[in-house]
């Protein structure tokens, strides 16, 4: 059986290997796709727990003139002194879920970095979305 990755890859999934053929260059960048990084039974743990205890917010910001709100939810988690800024708000983190520091950790160990932050979006029904941008912003 075979399944495609988010650019339409096909990916094996007789393949015993969690690393497709290594990292893929798209337009302005690049990236690696990790078919099964998570076994289906902590994929569900993960979604289970983050759905149910991640401080889901809706942020609202202005847009010609009135505050408009954000089609989806947010919430940004990380280290303390890591605010991040974005459309005129300015989010400060929650700490770390233990769900979080997890997943954190098993990707910094393939990424070969580390990471102080993440921001997590909920798109709650069919109706939510981000438009097309940049991520031109830095965190602090």
């Amino acid at each position: 059986m075979e399944q495609t990755d988010l650019f339409g890859n096909i990916i094996s999934s007789n393949s015993s290997s969690k690393v497709n053929s290594g990292l893929n260059v798209i337009e302005n960048g690049e990236y690696l796709f990790c078919p099964n990084f998570f076994s289906k039974s902590e994929s569900d743990l993960f979604l289970r727990k983050l759905k149910a205890e991640i401080l889901w917010k809706q942020e609202s910001m202005n847009m010609y003139g009135k505050q408009v709100m954000f089609p989806r939810l947010t919430a940004w988690y990380g280290d303390n002194n890591k605010p991040y800024s974005f459309s005129g708000i300015t989010l400060k983190p929650h700490s770390w879920t233990k769900e979080l520091i997890e997943i954190k950790n098993k990707i910094e160990s393939i990424a070969t970095t580390e990471f102080n932050s993440v921001l997590l979006n909920k798109y709650r029904n069919g109706n939510d979305s981000i438009s097309w941008h940049t991520d031109a912003s830095r965190s602090e």
